[in-house]
Order: structure tokens, then sequence, then C-alpha cells
């Protein structure tokens, strides 16, 4: 009896180990493409913005993203350019989209470029995240630092999850 159960150990212990599919998830696409369209105000006026970015899986419930944008800034009747780059971690709720909306929040650092220096910013954001149609999933998020911001944002759809 003794020699069956070694002879077992043996063979559990030789049997290569494998995954199982519930243990394979991949982000696919592992990079996410967005675009945005928002407006921002701030003790210095008022801005619209327009730009891109990307962002990426940095685990199942986190996304950290980079987007520049640019547009134009009224402060005191007068119209000026100005430019925006954020880099964001955004926590998601529903990372795997069980829900047809998935909320977050996140933060990170952003750089306003006002027309004459840039102004560094922490950044704290909320947004909530629209079912998927065709290819792209849409989201309104508001955020705050140097002012308040208020955009519309479109990313590329992911196949298994937000």
């Amino acid at each position: 009896m003794r020699g069956v159960t070694v002879l077992c150990a043996w063979v559990a212990i030789a049997m290569p180990a494998r995954r199982v599919g519930a243990q394979d998830f991949a982000f696919n696409p592992a990079l996410q493409w967005q675009g945005r369209a928002e407006m921002s105000a701030t003790s210095g006026g008022t801005s619209v913005l327009v730009g891109g970015g990307v962002n990426l899986p940095a685990g199942y419930y986190v996304r950290l993203g980079i987007d520049g944008a640019a547009g134009q800034r009224v402060q005191d009747g007068a119209a000026g350019i100005t430019w925006r780059t954020d880099l964001t971690a955004r926590f998601l709720l529903d990372p795997f989209a069980e829900q047809r909306v998935g909320w977050y929040a996140g933060g990170g650092l952003s750089a306003v470029h006002d027309g004459a220096s840039w102004r560094p910013w922490v950044t704290l954001l909320v947004g909530r995240e629209g079912p998927t149609a065709g290819r792209w999933r849409s989201a309104v998020e508001g955020a705050i630092g140097g002012g308040v911001r208020l955009g519309v944002v479109v990313r590329r759809a992911r196949v298994n999850g937000r």
C-alpha cells in the first residue's frame, strides 16, 4: 500500500501543471486609443479643447493613460491658444463590462500651457462609460485640477472588458 501511495505522489509531482481557460485573460486590444472634447473653467478664463491619447491596462481594475489636447482659451475677452497634457490612472468599478454602463474614478498629473508658461496640477476625475456602439465606447468625465473640466471621451472598445 505504501508503494502505491509513493507512486501516486511521484506521478502527481511529475505531471506538468497547465493553465485552465478561466485563468487566461488577456486585454484585447492592450492599447486603447481615445479622443476627447472638453470645456474647462478656471479663474483665468474658459477653454475649449480637443485632443486624444492612449491608455493601457495595469491590472484588471486600473488603466494608465496619457492624453494631449489643444484649444482656445478666452480670458477677459481676449482669445488665445492653450495646451494640456495629462498622465492619469483610472480605477474601474466594472472592468469586465458586466453592466451596461461602468463608473470609474482616478487621478494624475496635468500640465497646462496658458499661452505664457506651463503650470503643473494634480487632477482628480470621475467618469461614466456607456455601452459599446460598434467598435467604440463613449464616456462623460468630470475633473478638477487647475479648474473644473467636463468632457466627452470616445474610446476604442475592448472585446472583453472596459
